[in-house]
């Protein structure tokens, strides 16, 4: 059976908990990952859940946010650093978690910065942006705000652009 390990990073409230939920499959009281939806830290450390998928045994790394609301800044980065020992075998995936909608800022600019310390070249690497918060594409599509999810990847700054590109538009 083949095996693959993914690691899901972001700051709190992207929707890393959720993401993991759904990767998995488990939902409601089956949830694999605890997550509120008031903003505030659920994930205090690094946690891996398990599922097997057809023949794949997926292994799921959730993370605390980076910058986390309720934590010390260098407390955050060292409970990020330990998932690596939730992964002897190495890292397939790590999923940069974004909410769609949200402009790129400098703390967001900080955050990748923080996580390229961590994971070094293997963030982007292995890295897949994904974007959290989808129902907001659709209300600005309906709305006329868009037309395109590229006008939104448009509108970001050049930092942006450059992750997108590191991780090779993944």
């Amino acid at each position: 059976m083949s095996e693959l390990t993914i690691v899901m990073v972001g700051k709190t409230g992207h929707g890393k908990s959720r993401l993991g939920n759904c990767i998995l499959g488990r939902y409601g009281q089956n949830k694999a990952f605890a997550y509120s939806p008031l903003g505030s830290s659920t994930t205090k450390h690094s946690m891996k859940e398990s599922a097997r998928i057809n023949d794949i045994r997926f292994h799921v790394i959730d993370t605390p946010g980076v910058m986390d609301t309720d934590a010390k800044g260098d407390t955050t980065l060292e409970e990020i650093s330990k998932c690596r020992q939730l992964c002897p075998n190495g890292v397939n995936a790590v999923l940069l978690v974004i909410p769609f909608g949200q402009k790129f800022t400098k703390e967001e600019e900080t955050s990748i910065g923080h996580l390229k310390t961590l994971f070094g070249d293997d963030l982007f690497k292995y890295g897949i942006v994904i974007f959290t918060h989808g129902d907001k594409f659709d209300e600005a599509k309906e709305d006329e705000q868009l037309n395109h999810f590229n006008q939104y990847i448009d509108s970001q700054p050049p930092y942006f652009k450059d992750v997108l590109q590191k991780v090779k538009q993944r």
